[in-house]
């Protein structure tokens, strides 16, 4: 539990968050990228299937952006002097507390770049269209192979 003075938060519903934005993302990319393996219906059911997966996490962004602002337009903050203030009100820069940028902005890039690491590789790793079909044939001619038999099993 993080505590901003009178304020606290948790860890967990900004990790789910972030980890639900990243899962929609994927699944409409992997979606996209999975149509381009077929043709004709198979592969409108894809991108119909893909477009609906984006466009889901665009409404929820949009969602929760608004909710965001209304509930930051809706705070109110009223309280006496921080701890570290004096009672004339003045404080030496020393004395006042808080986060530095560098707490805030070091973690935010590293998260930020570990995230598109992982959907760079992620969507790096996903088979071509060539693979795909090279994928295929292969695996025909081995059932092929399969249901004739080798020439060494007749021998």
């Amino acid at each position: 539990m993080v505590s901003v003075h009178n304020f606290s938060y948790g860890l967990l519903n900004p990790g789910l968050a972030f980890l639900m934005s990243c899962l929609g993302s994927f699944l409409g990319l992997r979606c996209v990228i999975l149509s381009r393996a077929y043709q004709g219906a198979a592969k409108a059911r894809w991108l119909i299937l893909a477009a609906a997966t984006i466009g889901a996490a665009v409404v929820m962004g949009i969602a929760v952006t608004g909710m965001h602002y209304t509930g930051m337009a809706a705070l109110r903050v009223t309280g006496g002097l921080m701890s570290s203030m004096s009672i004339d009100g003045t404080t030496a820069a020393s004395s006042v507390s808080g986060a530095t940028a560098a707490t805030f902005v070091i973690p935010l890039l590293l998260v930020i770049s570990l995230a598109t690491f992982l959907l760079t590789l992620s969507i790096s790793l996903t088979p071509s269209e060539d693979e795909i079909r090279a994928d295929s044939e292969i695996r025909r001619r081995l059932d092929y192979m399969e249901q004739r038999g080798t020439p060494n099993s007749r021998a």
